[in-house]
């Protein structure tokens, strides 16, 4: 465990402060109204770090240097300065020009400090150069910057006052309690409210009102006290390990889990807030729509790829399967393990079962025995903050061999490969099989490998896999137009749990027009709001019924209202006005998503598809180079703008812009699929040929690619090489007699 060294003190005289607030009409009172009767839990939450998620700007609470310290990033020189008790940054706006903007609120205090500067229209930002909190001795106490665009220029400078750094959109619901974001489109502006400045009582257990009516009149008989949620008391149970047997098992109410998790999945997730205000304690899937172990946020074998905050992660854990929950290993209230290393583990695992070279490989006492050396692998976010894996997985580095995919072998034995690990692993397990992870799985179905269908539809009926791992591949199947997958679609429907549900919903776009209007109107009425809009907002963007589409009218739009600063939310407005055919609102929703962000490129996409369906490809062209201007390296614009030179037959320039889009997303099979069939149809077919073979290196049963490579080297006369290639799509789709007519033709 980090020590928080000399911030102890701070801790101390900090946990002094009392933060008051009135009930506010909305049933929220104010941490002081509980600490009468909750001392000793008050007492052990200050000065942890929900306590300090976030707080006004003095003396008390600034930890970095304002002693007009500077900060200079690629020519951009930032200025921190204090006047008194108040501090300022000074720095460049977008437009070039020098300001000065004063701190109002500080966010954490370990291993970093970020700073809260007041915008224009009701609008805070958090600065993006924050300070390093760390002792010097570790590399702390120091300016340093969190900037996500490449470092120069006015891009630098366009993100310091951005959506991304925008802390009424990204950060305030969970650094504070009661969060209301009250975002005005019309104006553009905010009037953000909330109750108190930190993640405080009110925001676990629920607006306290009638829990101080049923404190003061004494009635036994009231729900959960009073309180939206019960998160203590009978229901949590104990842990106990039998004779016998090498691990616990809880004795406790199947509730307890799904509630405690329903709370703190509310933050501690990648997640949309579809509901406001979302409810404390409410069915997860009622008021969010999670993000699955989906490309870019997760490794395909679910390890974190980009910052997801935990419950993806530890839904796809045993732990979970076997009734874990967050307060089993964290104090609720102080936020610190219960135990330090294995002494937790051990809690729940026999020592003497797991804490042995025989288990581990290592010696014992060394830092590769400690169970969360192999099983919890750390990564580092936001440059200096060193977080825990909690899928508690067990190693498995075979699945890193040829792939990006990072493993806790290697992570400490860095200057070893990942098949020497696998080697090792093997060695000592015995040479047994490795058993099929579902990652293997995801990667495959990722380049588009048709061979992964059979496989995702095993792993949604696997009822001992975890439910985000289900649903998933549900969400995987979307990816395929064949008869299996969408009968393994139509099947992941009828699941019986929502999340699988949730990700069926988002394949049903692939099914045929009636099969998808049925699916729909289930779906449609199903219990949870996510699954109902999930299916919304496939079924409009399929252009589906129009009927249904809008009988769910309200619920959509104002779900999509509640992030109407996003401009994802006036996209998915837009397909669901165009899917009712008012194409004037979808015009304006795709513009809305643009002005509101000039860097997202999903907008100008789709924008110029519109155009283009309504016989005006010259406005497309012109708003695919105005988002070019914008996002230089995007490869889905280059992409897009291939496509329209292919339909205004340009070939010549389409090869150009469709093999940037490939050279710049190598990854993606369908763009170098693309780019081979222009090349193909602008007369080099032996580059074409070279491409294709280059994407099945990549994804050997990529059925596009082998029917692509089978049509043209029979077309210049390669009969041998296109009956290979025939034969080879014939044994990854045996029933398809089209597949069967090549085969026979080809071998003539």
């Amino acid at each position: 465990m980090r020590t928080r060294g000399p911030l102890l003190l701070l801790a101390s005289f900090l946990s002094l402060c009392v933060h008051a607030h009135a009930e506010d009409g909305s049933g929220f009172v104010g941490s002081s109204s509980c600490a009468g009767c909750h001392e000793k839990e008050t007492v052990a939450w200050r000065g942890s770090h929900h306590d300090f998620s976030m707080d006004e700007a003095s003396p008390m609470t600034v930890l970095a240097d304002f002693n007009a310290a500077e900060f200079s990033e690629n020519g951009i020189k930032s200025v921190f300065r204090r006047r008194g008790e108040k501090y300022f940054i000074s720095t460049k706006n977008s437009a070039g020009k020098q300001l000065e903007y004063q701190v109002e609120y500080v966010m954490g205090f370990y291993p970093l400090q970020q700073y809260v500067v007041k915008a224009d229209s009701g609008r805070y930002n958090v600065f993006s150069v924050a300070w390093d909190t760390r002792p010097k001795f570790e590399g702390g106490q120091r300016w340093f910057s969190l900037s996500t665009v490449e470092p120069h220029g006015s891009n630098l400078v366009q993100q310091r006052t951005s959506r991304i750094e925008n802390w009424n959109a990204q950060c305030g619901y969970c650094h504070s309690t009661n969060f209301r974001k009250n975002f005005d489109l019309k104006s553009q502006s905010y009037k953000t409210e909330w109750s108190e400045n930190n993640v405080a009582c009110e925001a676990c257990h629920g607006p306290g009102a009638k829990h101080l009516a049923w404190a003061k009149s004494k009635r036994q008989n009231e729900s959960n006290f009073g309180l939206t949620t019960a998160l203590a008391g009978a229901k949590r149970g104990v842990w106990s390990i039998a004779p016998g047997a090498s691990s616990a098992q809880a004795s406790r109410d199947s509730q307890f889990q799904a509630a405690e998790l329903n709370t703190c999945a509310t933050c501690h997730s990648k997640r949309n807030q579809i509901r406001e205000p979302a409810t404390v304690g409410a069915e997860f899937l009622d008021a969010f729509e999670p993000a699955l172990l989906e490309d870019g946020v997760y490794h395909a074998d679910g390890q974190v790829s980009a910052e997801s905050f935990v419950w993806g992660s530890f839904l796809q854990s045993k732990m979970f399967s076997s009734g874990v929950t967050c307060s089993d290993c964290h104090d609720s209230h102080t936020l610190q393990l219960r135990a330090e290393g294995g002494a937790l583990c051990a809690n729940c695992h026999r020592s003497e079962v797991f804490d042995t070279k025989e288990h581990h490989f290592h010696e014992p006492g060394s830092e590769g025995a400690q169970c969360v050396s192999c099983h919890m692998p750390e990564k580092t976010f936001m440059s200096v903050d060193i977080r825990r894996d909690h899928s508690f997985r067990v190693p498995r580095p075979d699945l890193s061999i040829g792939s990006t995919q990072p493993n806790a072998c290697t992570q400490c034995h860095a200057a070893k490969s990942a098949a020497w690990a696998a080697g090792e692993i093997a060695k000592r397990r015995g040479e047994k099989e490795q058993i099929q992870h579902y990652g293997e799985v995801f990667l495959k179905a990722h380049h588009g490998d048709l061979s992964s269908v059979s496989d995702l539809s095993k792993l949604i009926s696997d009822k001992s896999l975890s439910r985000i791992i289900r649903a998933t591949a549900a969400m995987y199947l979307g990816r395929f137009d064949d008869s299996a997958s969408r009968q393994a679609i139509k099947s992941a429907l009828n699941s019986d749990d929502a999340l699988v549900r949730f990700g069926a919903a988002k394949s049903i776009g692939r099914l045929p027009a009636d099969e998808l209007n049925r699916a729909a109107s289930k779906l449609l009425k199903d219990r949870f709001k996510a699954v109902r809009l999930e299916a919304a907002a496939q079924l409009s963007v399929a252009q589906g019924s129009r009927s249904l589409l809008d009988s769910v009218r309200e619920e959509f739009v104002s779900s999509q209202n509640v992030n109407a600063d996003q401009p994802a939310s006036h996209l998915n407005l837009a397909w669901y006005y165009l899917a009712l055919g008012q194409k004037y609102s979808a015009e304006t929703e795709f513009k809305t998503a643009i002005e509101i962000d000039p860097n997202f490129v999903a907008a100008y996409v789709s924008l110029a598809n519109f155009y283009a369906v309504n016989q005006t490809e010259e406005r497309g062209e012109t708003v695919l180079r105005e988002g070019l201007l914008n996002v230089p390296s995007s490869a889905q614009l280059r992409h897009a703008l291939g496509l329209l030179y292919v339909r205004t037959g340009r070939i010549d320039r389409a090869v150009v812009e469709l093999g940037e889009a490939a050279k710049l997303a190598p990854g993606d099979a369908s763009y170098a699929y693309i780019y081979a069939i222009a090349l193909r149809q602008a007369g080099d077919r032996n580059k074409s040929i070279k491409v294709l073979e280059k994407l099945l290196e990549m994804s050997p049963d990529n059925s596009d690619a082998l029917t692509a490579l089978a049509t043209i080297n029979s077309e210049m006369g390669n009969k041998d090489a296109a009956l290979s290639y025939a034969k080879r799509l014939k044994s990854l789709r045996p029933t398809d007699p089209e597949v069967e007519q090549l085969v026979e033709r080809l071998g003539r």
